[in-house]
């Protein structure tokens, strides 16, 4: 990947891969300068948009996050797995300035689109517990529940077993960073 930059460096795709490298790794400062300079370098590269968001979200960057987040929307409007995302964002934020739960309900029914995975279900979950509807989000986190057993998906399972308890108690999520982000 280095010599792929140093032949070439603009090319986007490869600060993506070196910066999931990084990731894995558990190198955070040079991944989140990977994906910044993938970002500033492709601004319309959606990948290198969601792992950006994600591991500033990760790190307390919630704030740039949701501008990340929306410029990608901006740029592929209605674009599933970017929905899903800020849908989350906007629904779990504890920044009152950040957390917008009808949007993160409109979102997160856009993010269905791309499949009514586990993390989808539990994005409109939380949108409607953030709006106070916590019958209606714990349906849906039981439907997230009962897919990520159908997929033998544990950590999933737990996830929406976790945020069922808090729904019946009707306390809707609050995060202040995310310690986990799907797909790397």
């Amino acid at each position: 990947l280095r010599r792929a930059l140093k032949l070439d460096p603009t090319q986007s795709a490869a600060y993506v891969n070196m910066g999931t490298v990084f990731f894995r790794r558990k190198q955070i400062p040079q991944a989140t300068a990977c994906l910044a300079r993938a970002v500033e370098l492709a601004p319309d590269d959606l990948t290198a948009t969601t792992k950006y968001a994600e591991l500033l979200c990760m790190n307390g960057g919630i704030r740039q996050a949701e501008a990340i987040l929306r410029r990608g929307l901006r740029i592929t409007p209605n674009f599933p797995p970017i929905a899903g995302k800020l849908a989350w964002l906007l629904a779990t934020s504890t920044d009152p300035d950040v957390r917008d739960a009808p949007e993160a309900i409109r979102l997160a029914k856009i993010a269905q689109a791309y499949g009514q995975r586990p993390s989808t279900l539990l994005a409109l979950a939380a949108g409607y517990a953030a709006d106070g509807q916590f019958a209606t989000a714990s349906a849906i986190a039981n439907q997230a529940l009962t897919k990520a057993r159908q997929q033998g998906n544990t950590a999933a399972a737990e996830r929406a077993s976790e945020h069922l308890r808090r729904y019946d108690k009707e306390q809707p999520l609050q995060l202040d960073s995310y310690d986990r982000v799907e797909g790397w």
